[in-house]
């Protein structure tokens, strides 16, 4: 007898490891700007219990991972590229050629907090495609 409760013990510990495992769900897709992808920000998903997941945002595309299933409500933060948060070269100084900054513009504050953005989606265990558009006015 003792053997054939062994596998039923296993069967009860995977479905029960499965289980926890699909508490949670990954999110990725793009974040748009009147469809220009944001090159760097920040992403966060609010789950219903107020549990918050985050990623960055790079080239327009985020990931953000162990994300609660069930409804959320999504912030978007765009920031400035690393290279306009740097001082630029001094003109003349030989530290290369000059360039065309690249262009920043923030969005409005609605966007910053999952409460006020109007963004949200339900999420589902396992993998996510969700692709967020958001707008600068």
């Amino acid at each position: 007898m003792t053997a054939s409760r062994f596998p039923a013990a296993l069967l009860v510990g995977l479905v029960a490891f499965a289980g926890c495992n699909a508490r949670t769900g990954s999110i990725s897709g793009t974040v748009t700007v009147d469809g220009v992808p944001i090159g760097n920000g920040s992403v966060t998903i609010v789950g219903e219990q107020g549990t918050p997941a985050s990623a960055s945002i790079v080239a327009g595309e985020y990931r953000v991972e162990k994300v609660p299933i069930g409804p959320a409500r999504i912030a978007v933060r765009s920031l400035p590229p690393p290279s306009m948060m740097a001082p630029p070269p001094k003109a003349g100084s030989g530290d290369g050629p000059a360039t065309v900054p690249p262009t920043f513009e923030p969005l409005p504050d609605r966007y910053l907090t999952p409460e006020q953005s109007g963004l949200s989606l339900e999420v589902v265990a396992g993998e996510q495609q969700h692709d967020i558009t958001v707008t600068a006015k």
